[in-house]
């Protein structure tokens, strides 16, 4: 995730961190779209060389945490990788504690594209250090 990226550089984290952007229902390798390029550069993000992943069970495994969406997401990641069940979460469920979902814009209209994203990224902002904290009890709970 972009936004979270950014803040990582923004708080001068030095970690050994990995966060990346990978779709439950995606074709690899697909660039962003114009819409989306704008969203994020008015949000001061470059997304020009990202290109779509799908999650892999090498990427699950690798993971400490993984945040999605929506609940048919986490359903999804859950039912297909069990193993790593207890590092599944609702992005709002880390951040606000609150089981909700982030519609996935996927598909939608450029200001579909934009609402979501400045849902996100005022998200990170608020939840950046719960995120961080979650993310560190699940590595030392796997270690």
């Amino acid at each position: 995730m972009a936004c979270f990226n950014k803040k990582l550089r923004t708080v001068g984290w030095k970690s050994d961190w990995q966060v990346s952007s990978a779709g439950t229902w995606t074709t690899p390798g697909i660039p962003t779209t114009p819409a989306v390029l704008d969203v994020a550069k008015k949000l001061g993000l470059s997304l020009e060389d990202h290109r779509t992943t799908s999650v892999t069970a090498e990427l699950i495994s690798k993971s400490d945490l993984v945040l999605v969406m929506e609940r048919n997401h986490k359903e999804a990641l859950q039912n297909e990788f069990p193993e790593a069940r207890d590092r599944i979460f609702l992005f709002a469920e880390v951040v606000d504690t609150r089981a909700y979902e982030v519609p996935d814009p996927a598909g939608g209209s450029p200001e579909s594209y934009e609402q979501v994203s400045r849902q996100l990224s005022e998200m990170v902002e608020r939840g950046f250090y719960k995120v961080c904290t979650q993310a560190l009890r699940l590595r030392k709970k796997s270690h």
